[in-house]
């Protein structure tokens, strides 16, 4: 028999999944990468109108007009973004999977580049996760050993719940102590009674009630000094460990009265290198917020031993807060404790509010809605299936290792990605300065049709290759200025257009060459530039600073071979000769090395890293 007092998610169970089920988690790149592609899309299409109006205007057929105009949409139109997107986000988690980190949402491997605050729950993720009894307090003229072999015999015998484990483990067993006593009955720890009850048998048939729990619970029971006992917890707490009151009584099973016989301390140590990896966390830029539902001295000692800090506060005091003074404090606090898991979801929805990236570190069902609603949700090595289920990363390595590495291969995958931002800008750019200028000059295009879908099937295995290059990760976390990277890479488009409007006027007017062999001049000038392009931009400082990833290298190299050989032969393209092919490459390498010192300059004005 039973009273239901409430379900659905009118239970605590219920109310924790319904906030698993209402996280909203966004991808900020992802949008930002889409809206870059929706202006560059805009800025392809206003130009072709501008230059299929002038078209018209000067008498050329509706045929040509829509010819021009699929050319023109045809250098702004993103075909290889799904490709990138998906190659670089799968590079990021199979090397993340490397170093004991299993990628759940491919979004997280980008989202995780910005993040600047790292919400970590304490035990499991900062602490080991394994209690121990490491102070014993006797009360009332007791004895350390009558404390000990009382709260093992008041504990369950199978150890599976961590405070009796500890117990049993201080005691050596539960009879070790106490010989001839065993246990008759057993009432396990109830988060409303806060406490465990035994009774036990000893020699002669005589019984005991042992009682072990939470401290102010226990006494009540026992009828003890209150003042006595708030100091020893206090000691305790003050040094970080969790305090358990143990006492006994006669008369069996619910009967008699209770004595204090003293407390246990409790503690969960901190892992080994949990200070070091809270230290590499803030050399990345990133401020750790410890979130806890233990008591607010213990989090406190912890936060100050790991080096998250010492302002610690109750859950409880953000409770009652308005939105605004809950935000002040959350910015002016290491850490909250005593949290319940609508503690932690709010947290990291106002820091989220508030225009920060928010990780997620836990292990447990009350983690799991602030792992689904964090950019970077963690499950910890052990975590519950639910924990597992609404996280966007597992660990399978013990302690915050994985979490560290999860960030700096983030912002090795922000980097990449960013390369592509600043190429797919600067060939836009390029392209329709270039396509608008040269018509405007000429009357007919730079490029034909045919000559346009051979470049954009060339750069596409350009731009996928970026997926595979050698990245440094930033020591800050990254965020995209849309308005800066736009401004440099359309300054360096509209010099890389000028380029080819010089290849082009030398084919004509120095070499001699026909108006066709001119617009497969210019085709082939537009593909090596893009891999000039791509090798230039990949490096924020001088090109050669570091070193491109060997498939970067032969993909360039292929593609430029390919198409020396289409252009030199005459393969679907009217031929050129080898002179305007040696020139092309004249022009490209040199204007390379000065559009790279350009770009150096334009990144530096810009602020882009």
């Amino acid at each position: 028999r039973g009273v239901v007092t409430a379900t659905g998610e009118r239970s605590a169970a219920g109310r924790a999944a319904a906030l698993v089920r209402d996280a909203s988690p966004r991808s900020r790149q992802q949008e930002l990468l889409f809206s870059i592609v929706r202006y560059m899309m805009y800025v392809g299409v206003a130009a072709s109108v501008a230059v299929g109006a002038y078209a018209l205007a000067c008498g050329r057929d509706l045929m040509d007009v829509a010819s021009l105009v699929v050319t023109f949409l045809m250098g702004a139109v993103p075909v290889a973004l799904p490709a990138v997107l998906a190659i670089v986000q799968a590079a990021g988690a199979m090397a993340l999977s490397r170093e004991g980190v299993l990628v759940t949402r491919l979004d997280s491997v980008e989202d995780a580049a910005s993040i600047d605050v790292f919400c970590l729950d304490k035990t499991g993720t900062i602490t080991q996760n394994r209690l121990e009894v490491t102070e014993v307090v006797p009360l009332g003229g007791h004895g350390e050993k009558d404390v000990v072999a009382a709260a093992a015999l008041a504990s369950d015998a199978s150890g599976a719940q961590p405070i009796d484990a500890a117990c049993l483990r201080r005691a050596g067993g539960a009879s070790t102590l106490a010989p001839g006593w065993r246990q008759v009955s057993y009432l396990p720890f109830d988060p409303e009674r806060k406490r465990t009850e035994a009774v036990v048998e000893g020699p002669g048939g005589t019984r005991a009630l042992l009682v072990k729990g939470a401290p102010r619970t226990v006494a009540e029971l026992a009828g003890a000094d209150g003042g006595e006992l708030a100091a020893a917890v206090a000691r305790l707490s003050e040094r970080g460990l969790r305090a358990v009151a143990v006492a006994a009584g006669d008369g069996g099973e619910g009967g008699g009265s209770l004595e204090l016989l003293g407390l246990l301390g409790l503690s969960d140590p901190p892992r080994a290198d949990a200070a070091e990896l809270v230290g590499r966390m803030r050399d990345l830029g990133i401020r750790p917020l410890m979130l806890t539902g233990d008591d607010v001295a213990i989090a406190r000692e912890v936060a100050s031993e790991v080096g998250i800090g010492r302002r610690v506060r109750r859950a409880g005091e953000l409770r009652e807060l308005p939105a605004a003074e809950q935000l002040a404090l959350v910015e002016d606090s290491d850490g909250f404790a005593e949290v319940l898991p609508a503690d932690k979801h709010l947290i990291v929805r106002l820091l989220q509010d508030a225009g920060h990236s928010v990780g997620m570190t836990g292990d447990g069902v009350n983690d799991a809605p602030a792992l689904a609603q964090a950019e970077l949700g963690c499950a910890v090595e052990g975590a519950t299936d639910v924990a597992r289920a609404a996280a966007s990363a597992v660990l399978t390595r013990e302690g915050l290792g994985g979490v560290v590495d999860a960030l700096t291969e983030s912002r090795r995958s922000y980097q990449r990605m960013l390369t592509w931002v600043i190429n797919k800008v600067t060939k836009v750019i390029e392209v329709v300065a270039l396509f608008s200028a040269g018509y405007a000059l000429t009357g007919e295009m730079p490029v034909t049709l045919l000559g346009m879908s051979l470049l954009v099937f060339a750069n596409d295995f350009a731009t996928m290759s970026i997926a595979t290059d050698n990245v440094e990760a930033t020591d800050s976390p990254n965020s995209w200025n849309l308005r800066s990277i736009v401004a440099a890479a359309g300054v360096l488009g509209a010099l890389f257009a000028a380029e080819d409007l010089l290849v082009g006027w030398l084919g004509g007017a120095a070499l001699g060459l026909a108006p066709e062999a001119v617009q497969t001049l210019v085709m082939y000038a537009l593909v090596v530039n893009s891999q000039v392009r791509i090798l230039t931009v990949r490096e924020r400082g001088r090109a050669w600073a570091s070193a491109p990833s060997a498939g970067m290298l032969v993909v360039a190299a292929a593609v430029t071979a390919g198409f020396t050989a289409l252009v030199l032969l005459g393969w679907a393209v009217p031929a050129v000769p080898p002179a305007a092919v040696g020139l092309t490459l004249a022009v490209c390498c040199v204007g390379g090395l000065a559009l790279d010192a350009a770009k150096v300059a334009l990144f530096r004005r810009f602020h882009v890293a």
